[in-house]
């Protein structure tokens, strides 16, 4: 019986020194003369003077619909959290930017935005480390930025022609481990570099016929995809696209499809992604490691590929 209560003691112990510590940051935000309590809010003016920027929630409610204004302030601005008790939050019309670590690690199941969504802007880390199923935004421009959604165990991605979304790869390793599917919206034009690397267990990859370009190590390392279709659109495939691919042994080249190797395509892509120290564009490697068949990969070279492509 003891042994008995001695491990549950040690269980509860460790999850009390595992939890994520919201105490010294509220104590931080409440003890700053130029933050402001309404509610079960904490805020402080937003960058341009006129709404207000929640600092963290207090309350204890699983479903939390944010209030559109604050002290007759429109909340414009999410810059932190602080708290784990809600798990279904609605974002009002207009918050236009959702800032870094705004809700990391804060136990979000569900997220939704009020009609007539204003956000433009998602920085790194925002909703990090949640429970998150799926990136539900609004549907309009939007900069969505590394790494924004890493650790949420989301396994279908739809990505809208008007966002920008930026990588989720950093120091070696996907930060999508669950991902299967992604899905392109037509529209969209570019798969960026590195987006989707070392997302093992990716499967399936739709792109439609609008996609240009394909950036370097977009696929790197997928060893779980095993065939990929090429949109007829495609006119530039950056270095290593596929390298590490080792279940990858089909794909679907359109007979009407000439790549463009121009300094123009690869100096455009470079440009719009600011990635241009990761690649060097004279040596390709893009199928290095995949099982293509011969029949493939040569009519791959003569669609101008480089030999070292294989």
């Amino acid at each position: 019986m003891k042994k008995i209560f001695f491990i549950i003691f040690s269980i509860v112990l460790s999850m009390g020194l595992f939890a994520k510590d919201y105490t010294s940051e509220l104590k931080r935000i409440t003890s700053n003369t130029k933050n402001y309590h309404s509610g079960d809010y904490w805020f402080t003016f937003d960058s341009e003077g006129t709404g207000a920027q929640i600092l963290a929630y207090t309350g204890s409610a699983k479903k939390v619909e944010i209030p559109s204004e604050i002290e007759e302030l429109p909340v414009t601005q999410i810059s932190s959290w602080y708290s784990d008790k809600a798990e279904e939050i609605r974002i009002p019309s207009k918050v236009y930017i959702i800032m870094e670590h705004a809700f990391e690690e804060c136990n979000l199941s569900k997220v939704t935005y009020e009609e007539g969504s204003q956000l433009g802007i998602v920085e790194g880390y925002a909703f990090a480390k949640n429970n998150l199923t799926e990136i539900n935004l609004p549907d309009k421009f939007m900069i969505i930025s590394e790494k924004a959604f890493c650790g949420n165990p989301i396994k279908t991605l739809f990505i809208r022609k008007n966002w920008y979304f930026y990588t989720n790869y950093y120091n070696g390793k996907s930060e999508l481990t669950e991902l299967e599917t992604v899905e392109y919206e037509d529209g969209c034009t570019r798969v960026e570099n590195e987006i989707f690397a070392d997302c093992k267990k990716l499967k399936k990859v739709i792109l439609p016929n609008s996609i240009v370009m394909i950036g370097g190590s977009a696929f790197n390392n997928c060893i779980s995809l095993t065939d990929f279709n090429f949109p007829k659109s495609l006119k530039y495939i950056g270095p290593s696209t596929f390298a590490g691919c080792i279940a990858l042994s089909s794909i679907t080249i359109p007979d009407d499809i000439v790549l463009d190797y121009t300094n123009d395509y690869a100096s455009y892509f470079d440009e719009v992604t600011d990635y241009r120290w990761h690649f060097d564009l004279v040596s390709y490697s893009q199928f290095k490691g995949c099982p293509i068949d011969f029949k493939t990969a040569k009519k791959l070279r003569a669609l101008g590929f480089k030999e070292d492509a294989f």
